[in-house]
């Protein structure tokens, strides 16, 4: 008994602390939302293209730097509303023999985002981090890209896929924020040039007004 009596307290803690933040993120779900606090941001992503053709005729796989811009509203204390949109760059791609083309990709993005900030943690009281907060994102995005191959004219393509993300966020003073993140934007069922799937990881810094 002495053995199972010394796990109540700390067993007690743990579900009366998960109980606490479940009811903080149900009452962040159950606010009114209102369209507030604009901002708008931009950053710099490191993004992966990798994806094959129709047929496996051509293919790629290789890392890009590539800016990004966005802008949202904020909805709620723990929601947000976000526009962004990526210039994902150009890649090289195998080809048929010894053929190399280039693939340029951009697009789109409307997401919902849903944040965490970390003030709800006791231990971050006194630091920068009472003024950070986690966040993931869905939404979807619409997608261009173009492959070239010397002496020829561009195979042009696009379509719709989803994105996913999740990241950090620290303020910055009263309106400005950093932003590092990770996003998955899928494949979109490209015919006429390679069908690549993209993973921006970006470093931003935004302002709210």
């Amino acid at each position: 008994m002495a053995c199972i009596g010394k796990w109540i307290a700390p067993v007690a803690a743990f579900l009366a602390c998960t109980g606490s933040a479940s009811a903080d993120v149900l009452d962040r779900l159950l606010q009114p939302w209102t369209l507030s606090e604009p901002y708008v941001g931009a950053g710099l992503s490191f993004v992966h293209h990798t994806g094959y053709a129709p047929g496996g005729w051509s293919s790629t796989e290789q890392w890009k730097k590539a800016p990004k811009v966005f802008a949202g509203f904020r909805f709620s204390e723990g929601f947000s509303g976000e526009f962004a949109y990526h210039a994902m760059g150009g890649v090289s791609a195998d080809g048929p023999g010894l053929a190399r083309s280039t693939l340029q990709s951009q697009a789109v993005a409307v997401s919902l985002i849903a944040k965490q900030p970390l003030s709800d943690l006791p231990w971050t009281a006194g630091t920068l981090l009472e003024d950070a907060r986690l966040f993931a994102r869905a939404g979807a995005a619409y997608r261009w890209t173009s492959q070239t191959y010397p002496g020829t004219a561009p195979l042009r393509d696009s379509g719709p896929t989803f994105l996913l993300g999740f990241g950090f966020e620290q303020d910055i003073g009263e309106h400005a924020f950093l932003r590092v993140e990770y996003e998955y934007m899928g494949k979109s069922g490209l015919d006429e040039t390679v069908n690549v799937q993209n993973t921006p990881v970006s470093a931003s810094l935004g302002f709210r007004f």
